[in-house]
């Protein structure tokens, strides 16, 4: 392991630049399906979010199209 002192941000120049990933858009059915799959009982993961919650969040009035909408944007 380098011997890098705290706060040494130059050591970020040095790594290499991740690939670009292409995203395939996809569908409101497709999004509702895939949250149809997960039960509403599963544990939440690292930002705590459970599904659940997200089933509920989505459910709001035109939420589910915003989200899509916005997923499907990315470059």
């Amino acid at each position: 392991m380098h011997d890098i002192p705290p706060g040494d941000l130059l050591v970020l120049d040095e790594l290499p630049a991740p690939p670009k990933q292409e995203w395939e858009p996809f569908s409101t059915m497709e999004l509702r399906e895939a949250l149809d799959a997960w039960s509403g009982l599963s544990a939440p993961g690292p930002d705590h979010i459970t599904w659940r919650y997200l089933k509920r969040v989505i459910d709001a009035n035109g939420v589910e199209d915003l989200l899509v909408s916005l997923a499907n944007s990315l470059p």
